[in-house]
């Protein structure tokens, strides 16, 4: 089996332009030296807990305790150190393999991101024959003039399910002692907040190169991409819209703003018509059977693709990375789906949107319950695929 260090090599031969800009290495966890503990002291017992559904103990533990502080690369260097320690062991309890992909940030001197990749093998891992499905979630933050965010909603929210998720998965398949069919990646990206480069990095330096186009060949079933997916607001004229929804998706607009009395109470499911049916068609099935009657609401939104042109509010997350990949000698599609609270429109992240007040104050009983039916729905969905 290749090494994550000989990876480098094939990524030598394979990939496009965007590796002249960008250097990128590879490495598995102990040859890169973050160890650090993984532990939580104040929330030990709990994250060690074994459970068969997604934790609202749990996820408030890894909010709390993990993600609400500033993580950004000049101003927080220390806690976005911490954070990379504590995603990389969290995954290496849980995952199968784990590895480091580290590149260097353009523009900034002795500046590192790191991709931290970590999988769930699948019997049909390293063949031709394996499918693999993803879920991701950038673990960066944003920095304003004079303000510096703590990013619980974005995007710890997103850090906090892909954790409890890798920890749902490994669970129900270790406890059985049996694999699933289909690999199934975990990816905490970097640099999200500056120009997705990060994810960009992951799909055209590591994985069509390395697990599409070469020798594994693996096919790619698609992405579960969250960013900023735990702001819930059931207050009337909470949500607003961007002005392209109306061009691109009337029914949607009127839905929002008339049917749902612009209430911010709904998880927005970003996808292109046709090409990412098969995530969105799994994602939404298993919504619903969670808890049919559940209040919570669930708003697909599929992005056709004749509107790209005008669609740059729903290109700003890593969802973008595996819409439009740059590998040009790899021509097939890559699905993904973007799941997101929609950011700055809605509710308090209208004015808190990567600003000092996106902090602790949003992790709140109610949405808590919200992303753990999150949880719970992408455990099912992953599940589902990968089998």
């Amino acid at each position: 089996m290749l090494s994550f260090v000989n990876i480098i090599v094939i990524l030598g031969l394979l990939t496009p332009n965007l590796s002249n800009a960008y250097k990128t290495s590879f490495y598995t966890s102990s040859e890169f030296g973050i160890e650090g503990k993984s532990a939580i002291k104040d929330c030990s017992a709990i994250l060690e807990s074994i459970g068969e559904t997604a934790s609202v103990d749990r996820l408030e533990c890894l909010l709390s305790n993990e993600f609400s502080l500033p993580r950004h690369h000049t101003v927080n260097p220390q806690n976005k150190e911490k954070t990379r320690s504590f995603l990389l062991n969290s995954m290496k309890q849980y995952a199968d393999e784990v590895a480091v992909q580290s590149f260097d940030q353009p523009g900034e001197v002795d500046v590192k991101g790191i991709n931290i990749i970590a999988t769930i093998a699948g019997t049909k891992r390293n063949t031709s024959d394996d499918n693999l499905v993803l879920i991701g979630a950038h673990y960066d933050t944003f920095l304003t003039p004079n303000d510096v965010t703590a990013g619980i909603d974005d995007n710890g929210s997103g850090l906090a399910v892909l954790l409890e998720v890798l920890r749902l998965v490994s669970t129900k398949y270790r406890a059985n002692s049996i694999k699933p069919t289909n690999s199934i990646m975990f990816v905490a990206f970097d640099f999200e907040e500056y120009g997705y480069v990060g994810s960009q990095l992951f799909v055209n330096n590591y994985l069509i190169p390395y697990e599409l186009a070469g020798k594994k060949s693996a096919s790619f079933q698609g992405a579960f991409i969250m960013d900023t997916i735990m702001n819930y607001n059931t207050t009337k004229g909470s949500q607003l819209l961007p002005d392209l929804v109306e061009l691109i998706a009337p029914e949607i607009e009127n839905w929002v703003n008339n049917v749902n009395e612009k209430m911010g109470d709904f998880l927005a499911l970003i996808s292109r018509e046709t090409l990412d049916t098969s995530l969105t068609n799994a994602f939404v099935t298993h919504w619903k059977s969670i808890e049919p009657d559940n209040s919570f609401k669930m708003l697909p939104v599929n992005f056709p693709v004749e509107y790209e042109a005008y669609a740059g509010e729903l290109l700003r997350s890593d969802h973008a990375s595996f819409w439009y990949h740059d590998f040009t000698k790899y021509k097939k599609q890559l699905p993904a789906v973007f799941l997101t609270d929609t950011g700055n429109y809605r509710g308090v992240m209208i004015d808190c949107y990567h600003k000092a007040c996106d902090d602790s104050r949003l992790i709140t009983k109610e949405n808590l319950s919200w992303l753990q039916q999150i949880a719970n729905t992408l455990f099912k969905s992953i599940v589902s695929l990968a089998n």
